[in-house]
């Protein structure tokens, strides 16, 4: 069975240094689950200035999938 799980973070941080450094603590954190959990095939991580302070739902994000242009 084939399935994603989607993990949402909003983060507040004084700086990019320290978002650099959650950054790469995130990303390792990732690449461990893939090493200890032979059925995880893939991890991704992509940070973004967010806008607000609401609590978005999930269940009802929509997530698009760039296709590459030949």
């Amino acid at each position: 069975m084939q399935l994603r799980a989607i993990m949402l973070v909003d983060l507040d941080l004084p700086d990019f240094t320290a978002a650099a450094k959650l950054e790469q603590r995130l990303n390792g954190i990732l690449e461990d689950i893939k090493d200890t959990n032979k059925g995880v095939t893939y991890t991704a991580l992509d940070i973004k200035e967010r806008r607000g302070n609401q609590k978005p739902d999930i269940k009802n994000m929509a997530f698009r999938q760039n296709k590459p242009v030949n």
